[in-house]
C-alpha cells in the first residue's frame, strides 16, 4: 500500500506535462505573431478563441484535484484521464498559427481552421463528461434527477454552441457563440477553488533561523 497522495502525484506529474506543453505552445504561437505584429492583419475574433482555449486549460487543470478522489487507476482509466487533455493541447496548437508568414491573416486562418479547432474541443470535453460519468456513476444513480441536471444543460450548450461555430463561418455566428461560451464559464467554473494549509502560516517567520555557536 503506498502513501496517500502518493497516486494523486503520480498522475497529476503526467498529466500537467500535456498541459504545460499546450500552454507553452499557445503562448509560443503568441510570441511569433507579437514579435512579426507589423506583418500581421490583425482581429480579435482569432485573439478571442486563443483566450477561451486558454480557460480551458485553467479549468482542465483546476480539474486535476478530483484525481485525489481515486484510491486505484486502471489502464483503461488512465486512458480517458489522458485523452482530454491531449485533444486540448490540439486545440491550443491549432487555434493561432505556427508559423507567421508576410501578410498573416488571423480571421482567415482562424475560419479556416475552425472545423479541426472545434472538433478537437468538442471531443475533449466528451471525453471528459464521460470519464466524468463514470467517477460519479454511483452518485448519479442514487441522487435525484435535478440534482445533476444543470451540470448536464452546461455540457449540452457548450457542445451545440461547439457544433453551430464547427459548420458555420459568419462572424456573428462566432462571436454570440464566444458570448455563449463565456457565460457558461462563468456560470459554471468561476467559482471554483482549490484550498490546502499554507506553506507559511500567518504571523510567523518565513526566514529560516541559523542558529550558530562558538567552539
Amino acid at each position: 500500500m503506498v502513501q496517500a497522495g502518493t497516486l494523486f502525484g503520480y498522475l497529476a506529474a503526467f498529466v500537467t506535462i500535456v498541459l504545460a506543453l499546450a500552454l507553452s505552445d499557445l503562448a509560443m504561437s503568441l510570441h511569433r505573431l507579437i514579435r512579426a505584429r507589423r506583418t500581421v492583419r490583425w482581429h480579435p475574433l482569432p485573439l478571442v478563441a486563443a483566450f477561451w482555449v486558454l480557460l480551458v486549460l485553467l479549468t482542465s487543470f483546476f480539474g486535476l484535484w478530483s484525481l485525489t478522489e481515486l484510491s486505484r487507476v486502471t489502464y483503461n482509466r488512465l486512458f480517458w484521464i489522458v485523452l482530454p487533455q491531449v485533444c486540448y493541447f490540439l486545440a491550443a496548437a491549432a487555434v493561432l498559427p505556427d508559423e507567421v508568414e508576410p501578410d498573416t491573416h488571423l480571421l482567415k486562418f482562424y475560419l479556416a481552421e475552425r472545423h479541426y479547432l472545434f472538433a478537437v474541443l468538442a471531443l475533449g470535453f466528451v471525453f471528459e463528461f464521460v470519464d466524468d460519468l463514470l467517477r460519479e456513476f454511483d452518485a448519479l444513480t442514487a441522487s435525484p434527477p435535478l440534482t445533476f441536471a444543470p451540470y448536464f444543460v452546461l455540457n449540452a450548450v457548450i457542445l451545440a454552441t461547439f457544433a453551430v461555430m464547427w459548420a458555420s463561418a459568419r462572424r456573428w455566428v462566432h462571436w454570440v457563440g464566444f458570448g455563449v461560451l463565456f457565460t457558461t464559464a462563468l456560470l459554471g467554473f468561476v467559482d471554483w477553488e482549490i484550498r490546502g494549509l499554507p506553506a507559511v502560516e500567518a504571523g510567523t517567520a518565513s526566514v529560516p533561523v541559523v542558529a550558530s555557536g562558538g567552539r
